[in-house]
């Protein structure tokens, strides 16, 4: 929860007050100029969506400050849960927000390539990353006694020769049917009358 400043005695969303009017006027005054167009009886609706649009953002523009009431006095600051920066009003995470953005108060959206970890943190994601660690959007570090192969897969290595036979594990050699495995660490065939 963000912390209400002392300050704020009474505070109403300037949005509320203006965007709404805003948003009736400039509807109703399209209205009245798509029905006087005698070349097009019909209200073109491309248009009205893109005046929709632009209102939303003028209204959304407006979100972040309020009113302050104080007697008489009546002046327009930061809502809750923003800051001030640079003459604007900014949302605010007093978590922050790793590897993301504040987006509204106490919400982090995670940059490109990452997911959320937690509310103020979010981590790399790697399509496959098994046997190692994800260090940065689709880039695995493979842990100890495992290399990356030519697809980037972490796989085992096997510092024995694991001749005829498949690492499986760090220094584990699997023999394939028909074959055992011998004091080098590899696997040699089984011959039933010798070899």
């Amino acid at each position: 929860t963000i912390p209400i400043k002392s300050e704020l005695y009474y505070t109403v969303p300037l949005n509320i007050e203006i965007s709404w009017s805003l948003n009736v006027a400039g509807i109703a005054y399209y209205l009245q100029k798509s029905g006087n167009n005698t070349n097009n009886g019909k209200m073109r609706l491309a248009n009205f969506w893109l005046l929709l649009l632009l209102l939303g953002m003028i209204s959304n523009s407006l979100a972040q400050i309020c009113i302050r009431k104080h007697g008489t006095q009546t002046m327009h600051v930061c809502c809750p849960g923003y800051d001030r920066v640079k003459g604007r009003c900014i949302p605010y995470c007093p978590m922050g927000c790793e590897n993301g953005r504040c987006t509204k108060p106490n919400v982090c959206e995670c940059n490109e390539g990452y997911k959320k970890l937690n509310d103020h943190r979010c981590m790399p994601k790697c399509d496959n990353c098994s046997n190692g660690v994800c260090i940065g959007p689709n880039n695995c570090k493979c842990i100890t006694d495992y290399v990356q192969n030519g697809s980037g897969d972490c796989v085992p290595v096997c510092n024995l020769d694991c001749k005829n036979g498949e690492c499986i594990a760090p220094n584990k050699c699997r023999c394939p049917e028909g074959y055992r495995a011998n004091e080098n660490g590899g696997c040699d065939p089984i011959c039933s009358s010798g070899c």
